[in-house]
């Protein structure tokens, strides 16, 4: 998922990038990827979204000012079955959100 890649959308109602393999950053070693990461700014242009769902991806990392811009508005959101190691701080700043679904990833504790 390229940077600014939603940059003229100001409004949407729902973003389903499910089973899409989303990955901005991704660390290459012997030919093998290791790292699927968002970048901060892949949703910049969006000021309100309600739901997101990057659900079965292979995100493994979340900066935290990745939804900066919608977290007055994003009310769900999906990350269910990626790699996420621990809850994103990204997460922290979404005031509005009512309901989160993250089964599958590989959290400790």
């Amino acid at each position: 998922l390229s940077s600014n890649a939603f940059k003229s959308i100001k409004k949407l109602s729902k973003l389903d990038l499910s089973y899409n393999q989303v990955s901005v950053q991704e660390i290459i070693k012997n030919g093998k990827i290791l790292d699927f990461s968002l970048d901060e700014d892949s949703f910049d242009g969006i000021e309100i979204l309600q739901e997101m769902d990057l659900s079965y991806n292979r995100i493994v990392h979340i900066p935290k000012n990745t939804f900066s811009r919608v977290a007055k508005s994003l009310k769900k959101l999906n990350l269910e079955e990626n790699e996420l190691h621990a809850v994103p701080m990204a997460l922290k700043y979404l005031v509005s959100l009512e309901i989160l679904n993250m089964n599958g990833n590989k959290l400790a504790r």
